[in-house]
């Protein structure tokens, strides 16, 4: 189990990239992953429980990058332009 202790970043899908990429730096740093390794990223589209709706496949980059990869971020939202209660 991995606890992160920075501050939450305030924008919810900047904070879960920063945890996306601290999870993976441990796994780098604990030989778990390596470059060129596929890991698995489930998430969802907005914050909050059961909103989980999205798995994307992450290979670790061959080279150290100085401006993390948007993984949440840059995402396309599924639902843009849908309401709550349209569903």
């Amino acid at each position: 189990m991995l606890t992160v202790v920075e501050a939450r970043a305030d924008e919810w899908t900047e904070d879960m990239d920063n945890r996306i990429h601290k999870g993976i730096g441990v796994g780098l740093d604990r030989g778990f992953l390596k470059p060129g390794d596929n890991v698995i990223v489930v998430t969802g589209w907005k914050a909050g429980a059961g909103f989980t709706n999205t798995m994307r496949v992450v290979t670790i980059p061959s080279t150290t990058i100085e401006k993390p990869i948007p993984i949440v971020a840059g995402a396309p939202n599924p639902l843009e332009g849908v309401k709550e209660k349209d569903f």
